[in-house]
């Protein structure tokens, strides 16, 4: 089996959010060379890094020296359709500040406008939760099928890019070794002889709608689909006090700490401009790893940079005829990094809990 750390890396494997490192520069002799090599220095990046354009992912990957790939043309209904008989897979999907791995077969994925799909095993089965991915039409503009990569041991893989090349998911395909099956599973998506299906014109991303409170979670969830929730924070203050407010976002991990001990059932989803994957379970730990602070289940892992996080908020929806509270987390970008709620808990009960632990977060 292909190591695990090396598949949950790979997300970042060609990521070009920070620039190749700049050589090193010899000191100077004297005071006037250091003042003239001040003045010659290039501008100094800010504390969130360069915001000088770079590579796309994309095209990072296609530079990569090994690097084998296929643009498929075949519909992504179509692809996506056929996700859950690739067999075991490792399933990533990123944003600034979070990113969700998670090992296992995939559910059948679903798209922006449609409902939500429970995915839980079957009573009595202690078995991993499938993978669900959400996808938005629209901006899926490109998905490659990858060639196994020795150089970086990871196995072939799907991956879905965005019209400007960022990464919106990629899967790694534990069960596809065999270079030869791969090729056959590319042949049965009709592969494009070049990449002008990449160019397509999609639908307009405006169908992507602004939610209101009476929406339910699936519409509140698509709001960060086209631009990473940047509408839906704007929109946030002009629902109320009642109905959106700003926390303190530093004991919302203690909380889901709290949450793992009863094993209290989450929806928890991390996504960016074109894809959304979710995992619905109990969290089995809540721990901090240097910079990170992690979410365990079976299977799954969500990684949050807590020191990217720059606000976070508490929504109040109707979902299903019920109200329900949503905790959402905000970057420094104002995008939406993940959301966490807890849907279908009976009322009073477990359900009632979670919204005592989050009315009980310090209001900003």
């Amino acid at each position: 089996m292909w190591p695990i750390c090396a598949a949950r890396n790979a997300i970042s494997a060609t990521s070009t959010d920070v620039g190749p490192a700049a050589p090193a520069r010899a000191a100077p002799a004297h005071g006037r060379a250091r003042e003239e090599d001040e003045h010659t220095m290039p501008p100094a990046c800010g504390p969130r890094g360069c915001l000088q354009s770079h590579m796309s992912e994309l095209v990072a990957l296609r530079s990569v020296p090994d690097f084998s790939g296929t643009s498929l043309g075949a519909p992504l209904d179509c692809i996506a359709a056929d996700l859950p008989q690739l067999g075991t897979a490792v399933a990533v999907t990123r944003n600034g500040a979070a990113v969700m791995t998670q090992i296992g077969s995939y559910d059948a994925p679903c798209f922006s406008g449609e409902a939500l799909r429970p995915s839980c095993p079957p009573a009595g089965v202690a078995a991993c939760r499938p993978t669900c991915l959400r996808l938005c039409r629209p901006m899926v503009r490109t998905t490659l099928a990858v060639d196994q990569m020795p150089a970086s041991r990871l196995p072939c893989s799907l991956q879905f890019f965005d019209a400007e090349g960022s990464a919106l998911h990629k899967s790694f395909l534990m069960d596809y070794g065999d270079a030869f099956a791969f090729r056959d599973l590319q042949d049965s998506w009709r592969p494009a002889g070049t990449d002008a299906a990449e160019g397509d014109a999609p639908e307009d991303a405006a169908l992507l709608h602004d939610a209101c409170p009476n929406d339910n979670c699936a519409r509140q969830i698509d709001c960060v689909f086209g631009d990473y929730g940047l509408k839906r924070r704007a929109a946030l203050p002009g629902w109320g006090r009642n109905w959106a407010w700003q926390v303190q976002h530093k004991p919302i991990f203690d909380l889901l700490a709290l949450a793992s001990e009863v094993r209290m059932p989450l929806l928890v989803t991390v996504g960016n401009a074109g894809a959304v994957q979710l995992y619905r379970g109990p969290l089995e730990s809540v721990r901090a790893a240097g910079a990170l602070t992690v979410l365990g289940a079976q299977g799954v892992t969500v990684s949050i940079e807590h020191g990217e996080i720059e606000e976070a908020w508490v929504t109040r929806i109707f979902h299903e005829g019920q109200p329900l509270l949503i905790l959402e987390l905000y970057d420094w970008r104002y995008h939406c990094v993940a959301m966490i709620t807890a849907p279908a808990l009976p009322l009073p009960g477990l359900g009632t809990y979670w919204e005592q632990l989050l009315l009980s977060l310090p209001r900003c």
